[in-house]
């Protein structure tokens, strides 16, 4: 996949947005600050995407965003992203969000032929900025294998570790072991 789209330009996203670039990988950016998408957009190989319709060509959708509530906006809400993909592409949830609010959400994204799994991050902006982070991907081995090239570019160590949620869970946990 050299097309990804990818929402949330926040601490994270952005080091993020700036490895994949690097990795050869053409990203259309899109964040409710359109200051941030506008400041990225003038890197070579990023679009801006004023509005998530404009990134319907992407096959690959990240989402780094705060929490689930967010997310389900973005992904089921009007004019969200279940309204501009096709059939097999791809949401990735990256960020930190409740593992039963991802199976819903997944299914909810199954019923209209898109796949969505998580793969939250853990490793802080100095990891992003290198592409150290560790990825904990919940889903079909089949899917993580057509998303590996996207997550070889940020994260050093990926790890299957489950169904759709596990990786919400185990970031979960891991934030309490922290």
């Amino acid at each position: 996949m050299s097309s990804v789209g990818f929402v949330g330009l926040g601490a994270m996203g952005e080091p993020m947005v700036r490895q994949l670039v690097r990795s050869g990988h053409e990203v259309a950016v899109h964040d409710l600050d359109a200051q941030r998408v506008q400041a990225l957009a003038r890197s070579p190989g990023v679009t801006p995407a004023p509005s998530l319709a404009d990134l319907a060509d992407a096959r690959l959708v990240i989402c780094m965003l705060p929490d689930s509530s967010v997310v389900g906006e973005v992904v089921s809400g009007h004019s969200g992203l279940l309204s501009v993909l096709s059939p097999n592409d791809i949401i990735l949830d990256m960020g930190s969000s409740d593992p039963r609010q991802t199976v819903a959400l997944a299914a909810s994204a199954s019923a209209v032929g898109v796949h969505l799994v998580d793969a939250p991050v853990s490793g802080g902006v100095r990891q992003a900025r290198t592409g150290e982070l560790t990825i904990m991907f919940g889903g079909p081995g089949g899917l993580l294998e057509r998303c590996r090239p996207v997550l070889q570019a940020i994260g050093s160590s990926i790890v299957h570790v489950g169904g759709v949620g596990a990786g919400h869970a185990l970031k979960a946990l891991n934030n309490v072991m922290s």
